[in-house]
């Protein structure tokens, strides 16, 4: 996979401290699935990979945040479509290969209020199998189920208990409007296309 690393708002006039956008949010994901009971299915946070996208606008509806799970139903790498095989892209790293990638939506994720920011967090958290095994969770074969506003409101609870609990540097940065972080630091993160299957041979 093609992986880069940008810099965002760099002002070449002024040295200012880094901030790694996507270490950033790896580390509340960290620090969920130690302090969160109903996130501890997080085996090991290490194997979801965060990167950063532009939206394709400034409006502040649209995608804030997208999940991709980095194995077939069943947990299963490969799958079988149509006489054909097929896998999906390894990223391969020292904690094990990427079990899911989360990708975050500048500048638009910052444009909501900060508790909706935190339940777009959780939200895609939650989106994770029990079993984390590189596929997502199912409500009736559905991932939200039945309604995306229920399935928010009984996560509430959850962004609002985190909020209590959650290590308060992290949650300085993610109250902070963006374009004060880009005047304060010199905003960098990771970005990457968005992996597809790949086709490995005709079955028959």
């Amino acid at each position: 996979m093609n992986v880069m690393n940008y810099i965002l708002g760099l002002d070449s006039g002024k040295e200012k401290p880094l901030l790694s956008l996507t270490d950033f949010f790896e580390r509340i994901i960290e620090d969920i699935s130690v302090k969160m009971p109903e996130f501890s299915y997080i085996a090991n946070p290490h194997r979801i990979l965060v990167c950063l996208a532009r939206a394709n606008n400034t409006r502040k509806s649209g995608v804030y945040a997208k999940i991709v799970p980095m194995n077939f139903p069943n947990g299963s790498p490969f799958k079988e479509f149509d006489g054909q095989l097929y896998s999906m892209p390894q990223i391969l790293t020292p904690n094990g290969n990427i079990m899911y990638i989360i990708y975050i939506y500048l500048p638009r994720f910052f444009l909501q209020d900060f508790d909706k920011r935190l339940l777009t967090i959780i939200h895609e958290l939650y989106h994770i199998s029990d079993e984390f095994d590189g596929t997502i969770r199912m409500f009736g074969g559905k991932p939200h189920g039945n309604s995306r506003e229920r399935f928010n409101r009984n996560l509430l609870p959850f962004a609002e208990r985190y909020a209590s609990v959650a290590d308060n540097e992290l949650m300085d940065i993610l109250k902070s409007d963006y374009k004060d972080l880009q005047k304060k630091y010199t905003v960098t993160g990771r970005c990457m296309s968005i992996p597809k299957a790949i086709r490995l041979s005709r079955l028959f």
